[in-house]
Parts: structure tokens; sequence; C-alpha cells
């Protein structure tokens, strides 16, 4: 019976570290992918603050060409 307990235990510990060799590549893909999203977080938050910042631009542009406009209507 003793011999029984020896294998099973052998085939649990077997099974284990093919499982631990089998995830370890895809844990290191995880690590990756996880700082390859931070990045590409920042970039998207880099993104959208420069877009706001060329709405804010192209509406002071076109309050500049108004009263330009006005200007030069009003200098005639």
């Amino acid at each position: 019976m003793p011999v029984i307990w020896w294998v099973l235990a052998g085939v649990v510990v077997l099974s284990l570290v093919v499982l631990a060799i089998a995830l370890v590549p895809v844990l290191k893909r995880l690590v990756r992918l996880r700082s390859e999203m931070t990045a590409l977080q920042a970039r998207a938050a880099e993104g959208e603050a420069l877009r706001l910042r060329l709405e804010e631009l192209t509406a002071d542009a076109q309050i500049v060409r108004e009263r330009l406009e006005n200007f030069r209507t009003d200098s005639r």
C-alpha cells in the first residue's frame, strides 16, 4: 500500500512541475503585455490631452479670424 502513495505523490509532483513549466512563458508574456498596455494608456492619455489642446487652439484661431474680419469690415 505505501508504494501506491509514493506513486501518487510522484504523479502529483510531476503534474505540478509540468504545469509550472507550461505557465512560465504565459506569465512572462502577461508581464510584457501589462507593461505595453501601461505605455499605450499613457500615449492615449497624451493624445487625448493634445486633442483637447487642438480644439482650444482651433477655437482661439476662429475668434482671431472673426476679429480680423470685423476689423477689416470696420476699416472700410
